[in-house]
């Protein structure tokens, strides 16, 4: 019963979250151009995790599959936990995940492979893992997704002011940025 366009007043982002897409490591393809190809070759048996509906990686999971004519399948999931375990044991071969110290180090370790990252440049968390951007599929570059502060619009000025300067303070300070590269 409210407008959130009205009743809130963006204060800043406090972090950009990647989404890396992430294939079973026993899946043929290495790259983006080798699934499309063959979703298209074997149509309806690659499957994607759709972690959760309505989220980021189901977009990016349908446009995956729109991309490939159709020829993969979308499989729902309550989370990113069970699609991980599900894509580790193969029952689906790939899915979108956000950049995660988990995620990373389960590609470092070659449980999974990270086949292209959602950002207009490598992450440097993944360095070797190339980005849409850099693969020809700008498409794949959405609007960051990022974890934000937003205040009530009727907050009185001077305290809105305080709160965009406590959180801008705390967003560049070298321990919060350290703790969330870590995370």
């Amino acid at each position: 019963p409210f407008d959130p366009v009205k009743t809130f007043t963006y204060v800043g982002a406090v972090a950009n979250m990647v989404h890396v897409l992430v294939a079973n490591e026993s899946f043929p393809p290495n790259n983006v151009k080798e699934v499309r190809d063959y979703a298209k070759r074997n149509p309806k048996s690659v499957s994607i995790a759709n972690v959760s509906i309505g989220t980021r990686s189901h977009f990016l999971g349908e446009m995956l599959r729109e991309k490939s004519g159709d020829s993969i399948l979308v499989v729902p999931y309550k989370g990113s936990a069970p699609a991980m375990v599900d894509l580790m044991g193969g029952q689906v071969q790939l899915s979108f995940e956000t950049v995660t110290g988990n995620v990373v180090q389960t590609i470092k370790s070659g449980k999974i492979k990270g086949l292209a990252v959602i950002s207009p440049t490598r992450s440097p968390y993944l360095p070797n893992v190339p980005s849409f951007a850099e693969l020809g599929l700008p498409e794949f570059v959405l609007a960051d997704a990022s974890i934000g502060v937003f205040i009530l619009s009727s907050m009185p000025k001077p305290l809105g002011d305080r709160i965009q300067h406590e959180v801008m303070k705390a967003v560049h300070s070298p321990k919060l940025r350290e703790m969330l590269a870590a995370q």
